[in-house]
């Protein structure tokens, strides 16, 4: 069996600024899960409960549909920053591509009630 060695990967953040930033992580990959996973309620079960923020980077990048080659940089570069902000630069764009999709079935539905209820 194979066996998994961990990285030491500088974080460079404060123990508060670790706790936000997972706070912020785990927000912003429950949106993305409740928009676009099956799974969700489970996997944001799990994210909540992960309290290392290089394992819960490594645990969003992996249920996410990203790009194979942004997901491999993730394992060869050492840059945890550089994964976090790339990671909610993506999360942010799906939930507010979401976001946007759901405004405007609600103008479209809007207007249609609009149309119907003057020619009646």
């Amino acid at each position: 069996m194979a066996t998994f060695e961990r990285a030491d990967l500088d974080v460079s953040m404060d123990e508060s600024q670790q706790k936000n930033t997972i706070q912020a992580l785990t927000t912003l990959f429950e949106g993305y899960a409740d928009a676009r996973l099956r799974n969700a309620r489970e996997l944001t079960r799990v994210a909540k409960r992960i309290d290392d923020l290089l394992e819960l980077v490594y645990f969003i990048s992996t249920r996410v549909s990203m790009d194979l080659d942004v997901k491999q940089s993730f394992l060869e570069e050492n840059d945890i920053k550089t994964h976090i902000n790339t990671l909610t630069e993506y999360l942010v764009s799906k939930v507010l591509s979401k976001i946007s999709s759901k405004i405007f079935k609600m103008r479209s539905v809007s207007r249609w009630k609009t149309i119907s209820a003057s020619t009646s």
